[in-house]
């Protein structure tokens, strides 16, 4: 693609830093913890004035997430201890007065190792950003394009003209990712599942109906109702006292109409608030907890993935994507977070052990990693697009046993699939259905 030029007087050449990582977000700030803990070098730039003090969103860190996390830095556990709540059982609310509600196990400790935990976004960035020291986050600056050259030196050029120079570029910039759009020119837009999710992060009190260590999931099909849209819903402690609610609208027809697929999300759209009112009638539980929310702090964005990328790696082999800019994913299996901090944790492994030839460890990083991200993210997209149409075209028993070997605890050593499970995720193309498409960057 045509790149920019920024080479005027005013631009300003800091100090190379061995690695950059581009994005500060979980998988940014992850990477660069184990690399200094492994005495490699390295600078965050976030494109964000500061970092978070405040999120509506929030993450189920599962037995694989938390073992990367572990194995990124084994004080990042006892960190993150403090500010979660434990995810023992799950209770299914239908709105339906045909359906019964159903409570369904937690995870089986002693098959996993451990439980999973929910954990609001920003602490979660907090306990990352605890374990740095202070020079190491740059914010505000966000990638423009970078620049391989015969030196073997990275160039990275900022839109605020400021330009740094690195032995190699981990890409961290998320599911709009600047770096991959210039590692892979021809690449595939982004997707829009055509669902729009709302969410928020309120104090817990006695009106709403939370039960500890529990996630609610209200599910409105749509029957027997004078709401015809189909939705479901999540209602939990977070941890620190509050409380998380989210609600996904998945009639594909009435989320595009709502959203216009941008993708990006925003805060307090106006009079959304009323209309969420009108769409969760049905619900005396979630709708205590909006009537709770202020409209500015009801966040809304679409639902938005990827198709696995033909190559993690650039052209000069110097710059390599790490977590959503490589993998983003549909939500509904809930490792979006997780196979990031699995991606940091490999990549800085692969770093670690071929520290005179950060190339050699690249290619290492794509080679041992690529294959297991590749299949959950389409295992991933194929369960976000069933949620839409109602049809899951895999046994409960394939299901199952697809979420055992994704939610094993040691994620290094990847298990393989059953080749029928494989296969038919190896086969599944989002955009072939009816409600799916691509958007503009």
């Amino acid at each position: 693609m045509p790149l920019p030029r920024t080479d005027d007087a005013s631009t300003v050449t800091e100090q190379e830093t061995i690695v950059a990582i581009c994005g500060g977000g979980l998988a940014g700030l992850a990477v660069a913890i184990g690399l200094e803990r492994h005495g490699i070098k390295c600078r965050v730039y976030e494109r964000a004035p500061q970092l978070r003090n405040v999120s509506q969103g929030m993450l189920a860190l599962q037995p694989n997430g938390l073992a990367a996390l572990e194995h990124i830095h084994p004080d990042l556990p006892t960190s993150v201890a403090k500010v979660v709540c434990r995810l023992e059982q799950t209770i299914v609310i239908p709105t339906d007065p045909a359906l019964e509600t159903r409570t369904l196990p937690g995870l089986d400790r002693e098959k996993y190792g451990t439980v999973p935990v929910l954990i609001q976004w920003h602490q979660l960035q907090k306990c990352l950003a605890e374990l740095l020291p202070d020079n190491i986050v740059v914010t505000g600056r966000s990638l423009v394009y970078f620049e391989e050259r015969s030196d073997d030196r990275v160039l990275l050029h900022f839109e605020d003209g400021t330009r740094v120079t690195c032995q190699d570029m981990l890409a961290c910039d998320g599911s709009f990712s600047r770096a991959r759009q210039q590692i892979i020119p021809d690449d595939e837009k982004p997707i829009y599942f055509g669902q729009l999710n709302w969410n928020a992060i309120i104090p817990t009190t006695n009106s709403l109906m939370t039960v500890n260590n529990t996630i609610i999931i209200i599910q409105h099909n749509g029957q027997h109702s004078e709401e015809p849209r189909k939705w479901s819903a999540f209602l939990n402690d977070c941890g620190c006292g509050q409380t998380f609610w989210q609600l996904r609208l998945v009639d594909p027809e009435r989320a595009m109409a709502i959203s216009g697929s941008s993708g990006r999300g925003g805060l307090g759209l106006k009079g959304i608030k009323e209309a969420l009112r009108k769409l969760v009638v049905p619900s005396k539980e979630l709708l205590a907890a909006i009537e709770q929310t202020p409209e500015e702090q009801i966040f809304k964005r679409c639902i938005i993935g990827r198709n696995p990328a033909q190559t993690w790696i650039s052209a000069g082999g110097r710059v390599a994507l790490v977590g959503d800019a490589a993998h983003a994913m549909h939500p509904y299996i809930g490792q979006g977070g997780n196979g990031a901090f699995e991606s940091a944790s490999a990549v800085i492994d692969a770093l670690k052990d071929c520290k005179t030839d950060f190339i050699a460890g690249l290619k290492l990083f794509e080679a041992t990693r690529k294959r297991r991200a590749d299949l959950v993210q389409r295992y991933a997209n194929l369960m976000g697009c069933a949620q839409s149409s109602g049809k899951f075209n895999l046994s409960p028993d394939s299901r199952t046993t697809i979420h055992d070997w994704i939610k094993r605890s040691k994620a290094a050593k990847y298990l393989d699939l059953p080749p029928e499970e494989e296969k038919m995720m190896q086969e599944f193309d989002p955009c072939s259905e009816p409600h799916v498409k691509l958007i503009d960057l």
